[in-house]
């Protein structure tokens, strides 16, 4: 999750399509704590809660929260602008992102149960 949102959002600032005002974190770029905190703790939170829960719901919920109630405060706070990027852009991305992340959680290896074979001969 980390990984491709750092690299989507760089691409956005690199077309021009958004940009940051100014770094949450000295020495930081300003988009860190979005990617590398909020967005991955989300999602985790939602794969873990109601896991029978349909994933593609989790998916447009957490696709419709982000595009539209986080990016438009994030934009009314001033640390994030919009130049060629509408909010509605945003939510296909973020249901791809979410499912693209809850399809590896699923693959993920099982540690406790591999544990659990290991240490009992």
């Amino acid at each position: 999750m980390i990984i491709v949102s750092s690299w989507l959002d760089q691409l956005g600032i690199a077309m021009g399509l958004w940009h940051y005002h100014w770094e949450v974190i000295p020495f930081m770029p300003a988009n860190f704590p979005w990617n590398f905190s909020l967005l991955p703790v989300t999602v985790m939170f939602l794969h873990q809660y109601k896991s029978g829960i349909h994933p593609l719901f989790k998916a447009l919920l957490f696709g419709g929260f982000s595009a539209f109630l986080a990016e438009p405060i994030s934009q009314m706070a001033d640390l994030y602008h919009p130049v060629h990027w509408k909010h509605t852009y945003s939510f296909p991305i973020y249901v791809g992102l979410y499912l693209l992340a809850s399809s590896i959680a699923k693959k993920g290896i099982d540690c406790g149960k591999s544990f659990q074979e290991d240490s009992n001969p």
